[in-house]
């Protein structure tokens, strides 16, 4: 039996390697320790060391808007060859109002008709969106061989996804007019970047048209789940369903690629969830001191990985002030607030 039982574990790592023979261990440590960074002040952004995986990150522009209180940053890694936009996961009382604001709203693309949204993390990237592009654009005028790297942790993710839809449809457009060949024939040859996304923990935003247009849209994504976190469970199913090129890391660190949406082998197979493993990914304590040798403390309103670990009942439950909070403001936005017109970028 015992012999089974050893031969049965062979197995399933055996399996977990073979699937996690392709994932981006380089690329995935680096936007890992970069997303934990946004949890830093933003007022550090631009002049904190970045250590670890992110050592020879250079930050070039700070996202940050007051109302929304939407922030992240911009820079690039010349080793890497890589452009960076890292966007920060909940922290304020506004950020989980945006997160709370679940009602499904149109995407507003023409290439998507029955596409809809999640109305929260729309608003909130849409406060960003002209500056983000503008942003990456002037960038990319000075490093136009490097490639393009979106991430975020939790609602960061979720902003993560819609950025990288946003650039790929504004590079796409951008190519359309400029030259003959196909959107994928240029992307191979490199005439318009691919952008490439890494999310963790990030949380469904999307319903099922706009889930299949994101996958064949980004042809390089990666969703990556860690174990029992509940943000992957949120919203529920029933109206929401994540974008495909999900990467479970299971209990014990190792990671294996999924299948299709919603894999049921995967981050899905879970009922009862963590808020812990929401805060751990590829080994990493997500918060600002864990990526800044503990000289720097994690922006106010961010509650640190060991503080939520003792606390994990308690924070299981949803104040309920935070969503009759997000259920007021829903009603009191402006139409012209959800940035229903199509964003031009600056030439």
């Amino acid at each position: 039996m015992i012999y089974i039982v050893k031969f049965s574990l062979f197995i399933v790592i055996c399996t977990y390697l073979i699937r996690a023979n392709q994932f981006d261990w380089k690329t995935a440590n680096t936007t890992v320790w970069l997303s934990s960074g946004a949890y830093c002040p933003t007022e550090t952004y631009l002049n904190r060391t970045y250590l670890g995986y992110s050592t020879g990150f250079v930050p070039t522009n700070v996202i940050a808007d007051e109302v929304s209180d939407t922030a992240g940053f911009i820079g690039y890694m010349k080793d890497h060859a890589s452009i960076y936009i890292t966007l920060r996961g909940s922290v304020s009382f506004q950020n989980w109002i945006d997160d709370f604001d679940a009602i499904q709203v149109p995407f507003n693309n023409s290439k998507c008709q029955e596409c809809f949204v999640h109305e929260g993390f729309n608003y909130a990237w849409k406060q960003v969106e002209v500056k983000v592009l503008n942003d990456v654009k002037k960038l990319r005028q000075q490093f136009p061989d490097y490639s393009i790297v979106v991430t975020g942790h939790s609602l960061g993710g979720a902003l993560a996804s819609l950025c990288a839809i946003a650039l790929q449809e504004a590079f796409d457009a951008e190519a359309s007019v400029s030259n003959k060949f196909s959107l994928r024939a240029t992307q191979k040859l490199h005439i318009i970047p691919r952008i490439r996304l890494f999310t963790f923990g990030a949380p469904r935003f999307s319903n099922a048209a706009l889930a299949t247009y994101t996958s064949q849209l980004l042809l390089d994504r990666n969703r990556i789940t860690h174990y029992k976190d509940m943000a992957p469970h949120c919203p529920p199913y029933m109206q929401y369903t994540h974008i495909s090129g999900e990467w479970y890391e299971n209990e014990t660190g190792l990671v294996g690629s999924c299948s299709g949406f919603e894999d049921p082998t995967c981050a899905d197979q879970w009922y009862y969830t963590s808020i812990a493993d929401h805060m751990h990914y590829l080994t990493l304590p997500l918060g600002c001191s864990s990526v800044s040798a503990g000289e720097i403390r994690s922006v106010a309103g961010f509650r640190e990985p060991e503080e939520l670990a003792r606390q994990e009942r308690v924070a299981d439950k949803v104040p309920v002030k935070v969503f009759q909070a997000a259920q007021q403001i829903k009603k009191t936005r402006v139409a012209a607030d959800r940035g229903n017109t199509a964003v031009a970028v600056e030439a």
